[in-house]
């Protein structure tokens, strides 16, 4: 009775406490159960990020990750270790870098696509390992009611999804 009342008690308080990561592919995600936009510390091979509400990675790249939620500094409500196989090195960039990186350097509006997905969060804080990107395409929206167009910045990364799209041959 009282192993079954510990296992019950751990249960419970593992689903009240701490960060759950839904990883979807390549996509981790990261929820606060508290409702805070308090984000645990990232650590890949040792470099650490900090306010990352999403990133990319090229999910066969990660030999281990960790999860510790009972980290001691207020700012963050956690850390996430992550170590990648063979100590490979990652160059994460945020929506705007990669926007600065491929040409673009006006301060024009600008709606930011990944994977087929709108972006809704703060684009700097959703980064993208700069080797697991398979595509990056510009174009320019225009809105009835708007007099500036709209930029768009669609980026695709190495999914086996988006590679099978990618090489598909279609034949009229």
């Amino acid at each position: 009775m009282k192993l079954l009342l510990m296992l019950l008690s751990l249960c419970y308080g593992t689903l009240l406490l701490g960060q759950e990561i839904k990883p979807t592919q390549s996509n981790i995600e990261i929820f606060d159960r508290d409702g805070k936009k308090k984000f645990p510390l990232i650590e890949i091979n040792g470099v650490t990020y900090e306010n990352i509400e999403k990133f990319r990675l090229d999910p066969n790249s990660i030999d281990s990750l960790d999860v510790i939620k009972d980290f001691n500094k207020s700012n963050f409500s956690g850390i996430i270790k992550i170590k990648l196989k063979n100590n490979k090195k990652v160059e994460l960039r945020t929506l705007p870098d990669i926007r600065k990186l491929n040409g673009d350097e006006t301060n024009s509006p600008i709606i930011y696509i990944v994977d087929n997905n709108l972006v809704t969060i703060n684009p700097n804080h959703f980064l993208i390992d700069k080797e697991f990107i398979l595509s990056i395409s510009k174009g320019k929206l225009r809105v009835e009611g708007l007099e500036q167009e709209l930029s768009t910045l669609t980026v695709l990364t190495k999914t086996a999804e988006n590679i099978k799209e990618k090489n598909k041959i279609m034949i009229r």
